[in-house]
């Protein structure tokens, strides 16, 4: 799947879904050996995004950081990857509203103030039994600035959604995750 078009998750099937993350983990090792960020892949982690460590959120629960605005392109959050997160690259490949009647109805990915990087329209999905869908992936990498905007029809007070873009981050081990070999072989065995 490599289209900005939101596909619900009731259509795609377990393996699919495996398949398409499988492929985003390769892909974010590899832009993260290109980058410099570890000599080999036994160095780098992939792991899922803590919204208040790597997003500068104020809680790490998927919900609209910024009040929005009716009929109009709204700035949620606008994080730049810091000289702390250069060493970081992050895939957007998911999307989650768990709100009852939700308003934000499009969101768009932006690369700072420079580029529009994906535009999704979010309405299809919300016709589902279960609001999960996966799109892209869109990639972001060091210094550069995540930039997220919804489109809402009505006006939502900041935390009034709870809509989320889980997304992997690919990393060196040591920043997040226990670079001591014992800690991860101790936390892996009882899988």
């Amino acid at each position: 799947m490599a289209k900005l078009k939101v596909v619900p998750k009731s259509e795609l099937t377990t393996t699919e879904i495996s398949s398409f993350e499988s492929k985003i983990e390769a892909a974010l090792l590899r832009m993260a050996l290109e980058k410099d960020f570890a000599e080999g892949v036994g160095e780098l982690v992939v792991r899922d995004c803590l919204p208040v460590a790597d997003l500068a959120f104020a809680t790490n629960a998927w919900v609209n950081q910024a009040a929005l605005a009716a009929n109009a392109w709204t700035q949620d959050f606008n994080t730049p990857l810091s000289a702390a997160q250069d060493n970081r690259v992050l895939a957007f490949y998911k999307v989650i509203n768990r709100t009852l009647l939700p308003n934000i109805i499009a969101t768009r990915f932006n690369l700072g103030a420079v580029a529009v990087l994906g535009v999704l329209q979010l309405e299809e999905l919300y016709a589902e039994e279960e609001p999960v869908g996966f799109f892209g992936p869109i990639f972001y990498t060091e210094g550069e600035t995540v930039r997220v905007e919804h489109y809402a029809d009505a006006i939502v007070a900041a935390g009034g959604e709870q809509i989320g873009f889980p997304c992997m981050i690919c990393e060196p081990y040591g920043e997040q995750i226990s670079q001591d070999p014992k800690t991860r072989v101790k936390a892996a065995k009882y899988m």
